[in-house]
């Protein structure tokens, strides 16, 4: 077809540039030059693509070296044939796969060509039975797995750019433009029977959508490039944002986890700002929220249940969080940890630091049972005579909470529960939660999404 020379991607290559390219990609060396160099002067020029000069489209790599594998150096007609019609599928479905157009065409001209090649070729492969071409599909992907099997990595490098694509050698590069070639053959088919076939890399059947984000990976990578890259330990942006409510939780998280960011995590220390009504801080956390659901980035709040505004403001905007809420009830202190464990740490706080803490174990503490009250009574008992609030108190008690996750009464810890949540972010899928959890706006806790009437 005509239109298809002007609508090309891939510059035609001569024979010297294609037994060049088969020995970049693993399928030739110079030892058998000479059979190679008959391969392309028997079969080549017969190439319907081949012009009065000996040039060749670069997809005919496969069809040559698949004629070296033969012992009468002729590739078969079913080769022959997967090409030939990859070849015209090529200025359609090779932006798609590359993620860039080439070419001299304007951006109107190419479009107005390319749509009339397109109904050429849709016309064309519906009269063309599917089965048969399914089969075709499924050998060109055996072969490019006998080259090289590893489909995750496959996926890896799909879904990266071409500069980076383009640059490989070796037959991990053959293996990848064989599959590529394959997949200029399916999105002809899909699009002109109005079907789905497997995509290139066979991966995870039926767990393909919760492992990686969606059933078709190809039709959109951008959901699918940062659950592979968490697969392979790449992903290096927030996975979750952390809203807290003051200093001790903040410096409690930092003693655990040392460089949030390592694990994906980012913290936003709201710093009693709720309670305060202060610096319009709801509307600052729904526009937060919201830009944490535009990245796909998980949300995670914790905050003390005994002030009022906070309950009223994370119930307002419980509906925006993809993630957790952890509601602390009355507060972080007694939320997470026994009054008698608070004196423990408390009164082992002072003795680091060189006071007698006598006073503080033997003191009464009945009736104490909110973090206010804690400190109070610590104040007003103790040598050191500083508050608690802070890093030194945050860090105490996460200590505590690392050697014992679960509390002296039993049940585990929620801030042990929420880091959890935290760390296991990076690995989680963030689509799958949206559609399957939401927050209840009155306890706070998670619950299954019922399906949409």
């Amino acid at each position: 077809m005509p239109l298809a020379e002007n609508l090309r991607q891939l510059d035609l290559v001569d024979k010297s540039q294609m037994f060049a390219l088969l020995c970049d990609r693993g399928l030739a060396d110079y030892d058998i030059r000479e059979r190679v160099e008959a391969v392309l002067k028997e079969w080549l020029p017969d190439s319907p693509d081949a012009d009065n000069t000996g040039e060749f489209h670069p997809f005919r790599f496969y069809t040559a070296f698949r004629a070296l594998q033969r012992s009468d150096s002729m590739a078969t007609s079913d080769d022959d044939e997967s090409i030939d019609l990859a070849v015209l599928l090529e200025p359609i479905y090779w932006p798609d796969i590359t993620y860039r157009r080439t070419g001299n065409l304007s951006e109107g001209g190419y479009q107005q060509l390319s749509a009339e090649h397109k109904k050429h070729l849709l016309q064309l492969l519906r009269q063309e039975d599917t089965n048969k071409w399914k089969s075709r599909h499924q050998s060109l992907l055996r072969v490019a797995a006998r080259i090289d099997s590893n489909r995750e990595l496959y996926l890896l490098l799909r879904l990266s750019g071409w500069d980076q694509r383009n640059k490989l050698a070796g037959k991990i590069s053959a293996a990848l433009w064989i599959r590529h070639v394959a997949e200029v053959i399916r999105r002809g088919f899909e699009e002109a029977h109005g079907e789905l076939w497997p995509e290139e890399d066979e991966a995870f059947n039926k767990l393909r959508s919760r492992l990686l984000g969606s059933e078709r990976l190809l039709d959109v990578p951008a959901l699918s490039r940062r659950h592979l890259a968490r697969r392979f330990e790449l992903f290096s942006g927030s996975a979750i944002r952390w809203y807290i409510d003051g200093p001790t939780e903040y410096f409690a998280i930092l003693e655990v986890l040392g460089d949030p960011a390592l694990y994906g995590v980012e913290i936003v220390n709201l710093a009693g700002r709720i309670e305060k009504d202060k610096d319009n801080i709801a509307l600052s956390m729904k526009e937060w929220l919201q830009e944490d659901n535009r990245l796909r980035r998980f949300s995670m709040i914790s905050f003390d249940a005994d002030v009022r505004q906070n309950v009223k403001t994370i119930s307002a905007l419980s509906s925006l969080v993809i993630g957790s809420v952890f509601a602390h009830k009355p507060d972080f202190e007694f939320a997470n940890f026994t009054l008698e464990e608070l004196v423990h740490v408390a009164a082992d706080l002072d003795r680091t630091e060189g006071f007698d803490s006598d006073d503080l174990r033997n003191a009464d503490w009945a009736g104490i049972d909110t973090g206010k009250a804690f400190e109070h009574k610590y104040l007003a008992t103790s040598q050191r005579r500083r508050p608690l609030k802070g890093e030194k108190w945050g860090r105490s008690l996460a200590r505590y909470a690392e050697e014992k996750p679960n509390r002296s009464d039993g049940p585990e810890r929620q801030f042990t529960a929420s880091l959890r949540h935290a760390v296991l972010a990076q690995s989680s899928n963030y689509d799958h939660h949206k559609d399957s959890v939401v927050i209840n706006s009155n306890t706070f806790q998670a619950e299954s999404r019922r399906p949409a009437q």
